[in-house]
């Protein structure tokens, strides 16, 4: 079925996992489960035809089960059927993916090219033309004069997430033959998109680099890039002088330990990883739930006056923090099999697999949605490169 041509059912999936934004019909939800829906169809359909899966991503499912026991006792249905379908998405996506992209790596690559001129096309005219462009596609779109463009996406920072996956990507596919597209990706990253944490996280990727490659050309040219990068933030027009970023990066500049007192949304988005793994420890790794996160706050938040940013939600903005807070021990499954993943595709390399285990665990900590396919993407891709499988 697969093997022989580009099947709807695989179109679909590429294009609603690398737009994962983009609805016919909204839900009601930033993320929309069109992809998850096509997963399932496909997960069935090859376990039907005797698809073994690896004993890695079964321990994947073992989560996924949890998430089913303790949606029975959610107070909430909606927080009940979030949490589920986040556990779902972490279980079959790398099944489902490493199946089709043995069959149809090229093209996928071809749809993420694609993909990836599209994002710019309607970020600049966003930009230039009309704010409001093609967002009607959307759930919501969120911005303001001060920040920049959402393009397919509900927020900068979505927008920014998704094009530093894309960078992921294609650096693990290679430089060379992709440096036009990695090139368009940071652009959107830097200048479209203008997301902080997007940027802060790019910055901590390029200090990865060189720490592993310190010799003169390294050196110089990344000395170059964040020349530039200072010059264009402060001596041109390219990002405006009063956007949230340059103020953030001000503040970094001054004194690095103050930026979470500071920034509102950075303390926010650091209470988001503190309080989930507070209550992980405090409760010796019995799972939560997905209905007591605001409670918990409720009752920490008082105690304190570090974190003054930090909303009361039962919605936890961080990937790593909602796995642990929320399936306790059994969460901790989820990060082993990652950090394993990419043992295994760059264990061949030290310096590779320093530089993408320690990263990926970083973005992991902020606010990536659990329903965030482009994370399962990930973990197939390297180790189908890195293990050099005959793709067709």
């Amino acid at each position: 079925m697969i093997k022989k041509s580009p099947n709807i059912l695989v179109s679909l999936l590429f294009f609603f996992t690398l737009f994962p934004y983009v609805t016919p019909y909204s839900l009601g939800t930033d993320i929309q489960p069109w992809y998850i829906c096509i997963e399932l169809v496909l997960f069935f359909m090859i376990i039907g035809k005797g698809y073994k899966v690896s004993r890695l991503n079964f321990l994947l499912l073992l989560p996924f089960i949890t998430s089913l026991f303790l949606a029975f006792l959610s107070e909430s249905f909606f927080s009940g059927i979030r949490g589920v379908l986040g556990y779902l998405t972490i279980a079959i996506t790398p099944i489902v993916f490493k199946y089709v992209l043995e069959k149809k790596f090229d093209y996928f690559i071809t749809f993420l090219k694609w993909a990836t001129i599209i994002y710019f096309i309607v970020a600049v005219i966003q930009l230039l033309v009309d704010r409001s462009f093609l967002t009607f596609l959307l759930n919501r779109s969120s911005t303001s004069a001060e920040r920049g463009v959402t393009s397919l996406a509900s927020e900068a920072t979505y927008y920014g997430t998704i094009c530093l996956f894309f960078l992921l990507f294609y650096l693990h596919l290679g430089y060379k033959e992709y440096k036009y597209y990695i090139f368009l990706t940071l652009f959107q990253i830097i200048f479209l998109s203008q997301s902080t944490m997007t940027m802060l996280l790019l910055i901590i990727y390029l200090g990865l680099y060189v720490l592993t490659r310190i010799r003169f050309s390294t050196t110089v040219l990344s000395g170059g890039f964040l020349y530039g990068l200072w010059y264009v933030i402060f001596f041109t027009d390219w990002i405006k002088s009063n956007s949230r970023f340059v103020s953030v990066l001000k503040v970094i500049l001054e004194n690095p330990f103050k930026i979470v007192e500071i920034d509102g949304s950075v303390n926010d988005r650091w209470g988001s990883i503190y309080y989930p793994f507070k209550g992980f420890f405090e409760h010796y790794g019995i799972p939560h739930g997905f209905t007591s996160y605001a409670n918990y706050l409720a009752d920490e938040l008082p105690k304190q006056n570090y974190f003054w940013h930090v909303t009361i939600v039962d919605i936890i903005k961080s990937y790593y923090g909602a796995i642990v807070y929320e399936l306790g021990f059994v969460g901790l499954l989820i990060i082993i099999v990652y950090n394993v993943l990419i043992y295994k595709a760059f264990k061949g390399s030290l310096k590779k697999m320093f530089i993408n285990m320690f990263f990926v665990n970083i973005v992991l900590l902020t606010a990536v949605s659990l329903t965030y396919a482009l994370v399962g993407v990930y973990l197939v891709l390297i180790n189908i490169k890195n293990n050099q499988i005959k793709l067709k």
